[in-house]
């Protein structure tokens, strides 16, 4: 089931998928930097971020996108995408949890920004989950009419 053209919706999927997970992860590391501002990169260190930028330069730079659209079929491409999605999507839902379980009296200045960090990773998830879930469906629903056109 290897496609030979690679479709355009697989490859924008791919990279949309790839650049919000990514970029979800430098948002979070950045606001780990910023609460650790006086011990810069205490906690995110400098490989963390880098690695994440090689990442998103990697993917608009190569044509990994169009590889993967030729190599995987739309619904391993689905399958893969979304499982990431929603993984990321419960551990940053799971972070917000642990955060707001700390009793008032343990908080301090640093626990509060670190509830910030937790909420405003979950939202970057839940957004990038949803655009994921929207591009999925609209390369099967594609599929499904152009393989109902073409038989």
């Amino acid at each position: 089931m290897v496609d030979k053209a690679g479709s355009p919706a697989k490859a924008t999927l791919i990279k949309v998928a790839i650049v919000g997970q990514e970029a979800g992860l430098l948002l979070s590391g950045l606001f780990l930097a910023i609460e650790d501002a006086p011990e810069y990169f205490k906690r995110a260190d400098l490989l963390t971020v880098l690695l994440a930028v090689i990442a998103i330069g990697a993917v608009l730079i190569t044509r990994l996108p169009q590889f993967l659209a030729r190599v995987f079929s739309s619904g391993m491409l689905v399958l893969f995408i979304l499982l990431i999605s929603v993984s990321t999507f419960l551990i940053a839902s799971s972070d917000v949890v642990f955060e707001f379980s700390i009793p008032d009296l343990f908080l301090t200045p640093g626990w509060e920004y670190t509830r910030t960090t937790a909420i405003i990773s979950f939202i970057f998830f839940l957004v990038s989950g949803i655009i994921n879930f929207v591009l999925s469906l609209r390369l099967l629903m594609s599929e499904r009419t152009h393989g109902a056109t073409t038989s």
